[in-house]
């Protein structure tokens, strides 16, 4: 009996870990092919307005990204951050100062999709093929 109950958990775990690595893995591709996932763009991309299953990039949020990146590597925490970045004139999407909860999304939240796509904003923006060819 317990030992039946203990295999069957056992393998439960073991599918559950499988769906959470193969989720992962396709979440990862789609990123690679700059399709979006989810209902918003990260910050520093924009939904394609041609085709709304993709991400272009937003040069005027990426600029943001970058001095946000800048002030990060220097030690900087999300306050001095906010304050520096609303000193320079910058606003969020909406239009308003960022706020500390704002800039930390932009430092942690979103970090992995920032930093999958690091090389289209350094060496310039190429369209995916949409063909899958």
């Amino acid at each position: 009996g317990i030992m039946v109950s203990n295999l069957l958990m056992m393998i439960a775990q073991w599918e559950r870990q499988i769906v959470v690595e193969r989720t992962q893995a396709a979440m990862d591709y789609l990123r690679t092919q700059n399709r979006r996932i989810g209902r918003h763009a990260p910050y520093g991309w924009r939904i394609d307005p041609d085709d709304d299953k993709y991400l272009i990039p937003d040069m005027r949020e990426m600029e943001i990204v970058q001095i946000i990146r800048e002030y990060d590597a220097i030690g900087l925490g999300n306050k001095e951050i906010t304050n520096l970045v609303n000193d320079r004139g910058y606003t969020n999407r909406a239009g308003s100062p960022f706020c500390k909860s704002g800039i930390w999304r932009i430092r942690h939240g979103k970090k992995k999709e920032q930093e999958n796509n690091q090389h289209q904003i350094t060496e310039g923006f190429v369209q995916p093929d949409r063909n899958g060819t």
